[in-house]
């Protein structure tokens, strides 16, 4: 069947031919049938679709794809249901970009990934808004986007490239570790890391790579993720007593904001 939405024509199935309103209203209309059938009930709304919604999956490269998404949109919104980002390119809404929000307390963390499935999709120039301005960090790259707190920036996002950001009420201005200087073979050395910020800092992940004296490669055994509830978190490394004596670095970094520090710790068999 044809249906006519926001001045397009699409070609698609109805589930329910026989359908017919008692007292709800269509978003659009196939022949005499109703398609997009709400009805307000209590405090909600009830949705029909009465068209097979795997069907829009054929649409995301048409041209009727944005009436598809703004009438769906319009569906959803009323229960609360609505993109967080605002996403926009140049020629219109970002096409095939899944985006997925993490809240932990007051810290926001937002994934974008373009559809994989979505073989040659060009990559797109992305502008991203956020309801409430933030200081924003692009996870991946281990920096900031910007030194103010923003509500919109600008972003590049591809097949295979997913974005992932943190949207921090505060800046983080660094990262401190404190360790003892010496430790024996065989010993267990403490590591603490304090994540200072302009605000009281919320819950942060610090990564801790331990490189043995000479080694461009972390311990894997060593190496590991600190939790720092309130920014402040400790690991303890088990050393062993065949481990190699010498100078071995610690580099810690803030897996939210990227800021980073070194400590060294020397492995001697002296006290």
């Amino acid at each position: 069947v044809q249906i006519s939405l926001d001045g397009q024509t699409l070609s698609t199935d109805v589930l329910e031919p026989s359908l017919t309103l008692a007292g709800g209203e269509a978003a659009a209309w196939a022949g005499s049938v109703p398609v997009g059938v709400t009805r307000r009930v209590g405090q909600g709304n009830a949705v029909l679709l009465n068209v097979p919604f795997q069907r829009y999956n054929n649409l995301r490269h048409d041209p009727a794809w944005g009436a598809v998404l703004a009438a769906l949109g319009d569906l959803l919104r009323p229960a609360g249901v609505q993109p967080f980002a605002r996403l926009q390119t140049p020629d219109g809404p970002a096409h095939c970009v899944e985006q997925v929000l993490f809240r932990d307390g007051d810290l926001q963390y937002l994934g974008l990934i373009q559809d994989i499935l979505q073989v040659g999709h060009p990559a797109q120039q992305l502008t991203i808004t956020v309801p409430e301005p933030a200081y924003v960090y692009d996870v991946r790259a281990g920096k900031p986007v910007g030194a103010a707190p923003l509500s919109t920036w600008q972003a590049e996002i591809s097949r295979g490239r997913p974005l992932l950001y943190a949207l921090l009420p505060y800046r983080v201005t660094a990262l401190r570790a404190e360790a003892p200087a010496t430790v024996a073979p065989g010993a267990a050395l403490s590591v603490r890391a304090t994540v200072a910020a302009t605000d009281k800092p919320q819950h942060h992940v610090v990564h801790l790579s331990v490189y043995a004296p000479g080694s461009r490669r972390p311990h894997r055994h060593y190496s590991q993720n600190i939790a720092c509830p309130g920014g402040v978190g400790e690991a303890v490394i088990p050393f062993a007593l065949n481990d190699p004596v010498g100078t071995w670095r610690l580099e810690l970094r803030d897996v939210a904001s990227g800021t980073r520090t070194t400590r060294t710790v020397r492995v001697t068999r002296t006290p």
